[in-house]
């Protein structure tokens, strides 16, 4: 409830909340995990969910993004080809408006696609995002799918795209820092 209420919030404060999906967050069958980064004080800070493994690309939030744009046919072929390897969609990521929290909080989250494949025993991690927060979820070595033009979702301020972690090669593609932290966790 903390991690929904704080979502809410978050999204809110920027006008986005159509990207929330709230059916699909209160579905138990929409999320077999939270990331939940929790302060000193015990308080909900950030996070996000995990969906999957995914069953066929339509279970995949990215076929909405696309709905009728340019790349929606990428997009499909390349959640089903990774399917019968396992997909899980990270979604509803957020973190605090406290300055001092959000670089930290921000990179802790980039590394949640690895306890993610983990858990959930799949080979890949697919998440949408602006382009404005691609940057910090590369440096955990998630790759932008750049076949895939740009969609303006949840609403034309943004360029949302697609981003792939691949448990195989990730080690590749990260920053060296980040993949020490990776691995330690």
């Amino acid at each position: 409830a903390d991690f929904v209420d704080g979502a809410v919030r978050s999204y809110h404060k920027h006008g986005v909340e159509r990207a929330l999906d709230m059916d699909s967050l209160f579905d138990e069958a929409n999320t077999q995990l939270f990331h939940a980064a929790v302060d000193h004080h015990g308080n909900v800070v950030g996070g996000l969910r995990a969906k999957g493994p995914l069953a066929s690309a339509e279970e995949s939030h990215a076929i909405v993004e696309w709905e009728d744009r340019p790349g929606l046919r990428t997009v499909r072929k390349m959640l089903n080809d990774r399917i019968p390897f396992g997909v899980v969609e990270m979604k509803t990521a957020w973190v605090s408006d406290e300055p001092s929290l959000r670089r930290s909080l921000s990179s802790t989250l980039a590394r949640t696609p690895f306890p993610t494949m983990a858990l959930l025993d799949a080979q890949f991690v697919v998440a949408t995002a602006g382009s404005h927060i691609l940057d910090r979820w590369r440096t955990s070595g998630g790759v932008v799918a750049s076949k895939i033009p740009a969609t303006p979702y949840p609403d034309d301020r943004y360029r949302t795209k697609m981003m792939w972690w691949d448990r195989s090669t990730f080690t590749n593609h990260a920053d060296s820092e980040q993949v020490s932290k990776i691995f330690n966790e």
